[in-house]
C-alpha cells in the first residue's frame, strides 16, 4: 500500500478544540423534553444563563428570521461566561430565502415596491428588495454582531443558502464578499500550500 499524500503539514502539532452545542437554547424540542431546565417558566434570558452553564457554544437561529437589536445582542453577551460562542446564522434575505410578510420590519417594507409592500400574508419574494434592501440587512447585522465581536463571543456566522441558489460563478462571487459586507475586509489571498485553498479548490468542482 502506497503513503497518503500529503498536500500540507503544519510545522507543529496543532491543538484541536470541539465544543458541543445545540441548536438555540429556546428550541422546542429542549423545552417539550422537560428536564433541561429547573422550571418550565423560566424567560428565554433565565435559559440563556442556564444553558450557558453546560454548553459553551450555542447557534442563533432566530436571526434567520429578523435581525437582532444591539440592545439583545449585548444582554446574550453579557448572559454568558468568558468564552462562551454564539454562532449566528444570517438573516434569510442575505441567503437567497423568501422572507415572511408579517415580520418584515418597517425599515424593509419601505424599500419594497409599491405593489408588494401591502402585502401582509405569505412569502415576500427575496428577488423584490433589490440591492438596498439587502445593504440595509448587511448593515444591520453588522451592528448586531458588534456586541459579540467585542466580547470575544461571535463564533461563526452561518450562510445557509436556499436550496434554490445554484453552483455558480455569480454565488462563489458573492460568497466571497461576506467578509468585507460583514466586517470590512477581504478574505486574504491564499498560497497553494494552505489547506483553505484545497477546501476552495473543491469549491470550483461541482459534483
Amino acid at each position: 500500500m502506497n503513503p497518503p499524500i500529503v498536500l500540507y503539514e503544519p510545522p507543529k502539532r496543532m491543538r484541536t478544540d470541539y465544543r458541543v452545542d445545540l441548536s438555540a437554547w429556546t428550541d422546542k424540542s429542549l423545552l417539550e423534553e422537560g428536564t433541561f431546565y429547573p422550571r418550565k417558566t423560566m424567560r428565554p434570558e433565565e435559559r440563556l444563563w442556564w444553558y450557558s452553564r453546560f454548553f459553551d457554544m450555542v447557534e442563533v437561529n432566530s436571526t434567520f428570521y429578523a435581525v437582532p437589536s444591539v440592545d439583545t445582542a449585548t444582554s446574550w453577551a453579557q448572559r454568558t461566561p468568558a468564552g462562551f460562542l454564539f454562532n449566528v446564522k444570517a438573516f434569510g434575505l442575505l441567503t437567497g430565502h423568501h422572507l415572511d410578510a408579517a415580520r418584515l420590519p418597517d425599515a424593509l417594507r419601505k424599500m419594497l415596491p409599491s405593489t408588494v409592500r401591502k402585502q401582509q400574508r405569505g412569502r415576500v419574494a427575496n428577488g423584490a428588495f433589490g440591492e438596498a434592501g439587502r445593504a440595509w440587512a448587511f448593515q444591520e447585522l453588522r451592528k448586531a454582531l458588534q456586541p459579540l465581536r467585542e466580547a470575544d463571543k461571535l463564533g461563526y456566522v452561518l450562510f445557509q443558502l436556499a436550496p434554490w441558489v445554484k453552483f455558480s460563478d455569480e454565488a462563489l462571487t458573492y460568497l466571497g464578499t461576506l467578509p468585507r459586507h460583514l466586517f470590512g475586509r477581504q478574505l486574504p489571498k491564499r498560497k497553494p500550500t494552505d489547506p483553505a485553498f484545497e477546501v476552495t479548490s473543491i469549491w470550483r468542482q461541482p459534483g
